[in-house]
């Protein structure tokens, strides 16, 4: 996807205020200090670019660890379940992965972002609310749909 050139002419760097211009990947700032990646075409305009696509990156990771867990769980309970709970289960089991599977295909292009090598500490600056994950807003998906 390309950047429409009017568009790129309004965008400005979240730090310095400086005019971006586009690369293939990337909109760099005017003296070139700044490097903001293009997400599946959407730029990715906040401070910390690298630092915010990490924290992300490690939402979207402990996501698929939460629900590997419930799933887990649940087929650990089948072995016990009588014949209509265990249907039950096997759908919420098939349901939780059917989910996870959606929800990494809708993320999937944060995941093909390169992300520079940045510390341990680095990248705790800068990022999303510990309160804010990928089910923030599950529930204004159900109230607007």
């Amino acid at each position: 996807m390309e950047l429409n050139e009017d568009l790129i002419s309004l965008l400005r760097s979240p730090k310095s205020g400086q005019p971006l211009a586009a690369s293939s990947k990337e909109l760099i700032s005017a003296d070139g200090s700044e490097h903001y990646p293009l997400v599946d075409g959407i730029p990715w305009l906040l401070p910390e670019p690298g630092n915010s696509l990490l924290d992300w990156g490690a939402k979207i990771h402990h996501l698929n660890q939460v629900f590997a867990s419930e799933a887990t769980q649940l087929e650990k309970q089948l072995i016990k379940s009588p014949t209509l709970i265990r249907q039950r289960r096997e759908a919420l089991i098939k349901g939780k992965r059917d989910f996870v599977t959606a929800v990494n295909q809708l993320i999937k292009p944060l995941g093909s972002i390169q992300l520079p090598t940045t510390a341990v500490y680095d990248s705790l600056r800068g990022k999303a609310p510990a309160t804010q994950n990928l089910l923030s807003y599950e529930a204004n998906l159900y109230r607007d749909w």
